[in-house]
């Protein structure tokens, strides 16, 4: 299954800035860590982006599923205190991530 929207960059941005908001929410509310909230968002993320390349190689979802497993890398070494530099680093490089990406957009033609 495809989802268009999914290989754009506007709904994962728009959806990686809800997850760090309720990350944020969640921590301020709580007191406690919601990392697992966006380690969630990107494993999540970066299956579909495989189960859709499996099907259809697309150079734009590549860069994002590598930015997904990047986060994902950031995420559990924050949330293991190895590697602490905010909670939001790990969002905005899936950002870049995604946004590159669209660099590669027109690179090789998309077969169905």
């Amino acid at each position: 299954m495809r989802i268009e929207r999914l290989h754009g960059w506007i709904v994962p941005v728009v959806l990686a800035v809800i997850v760090a908001d309720v990350n944020f929410f969640l921590d301020a509310a709580v007191g406690d860590r919601a990392d697992v909230v966006g380690v969630i968002f990107f494993v999540l993320f970066g299956i579909y982006g495989l189960q859709s390349l499996w099907t259809r190689r697309d150079p734009a979802m590549i860069v994002s599923v590598l930015g997904a497993v990047a986060a994902t890398a950031l995420m559990l070494l924050r949330e293991t205190g190895v590697w602490d530099h905010g909670y939001l680093l790990p969002y905005l490089v899936f950002i870049g991530f995604v946004l590159a990406g669209r660099l590669f957009r027109g690179l090789a033609p998309a077969a169905a």
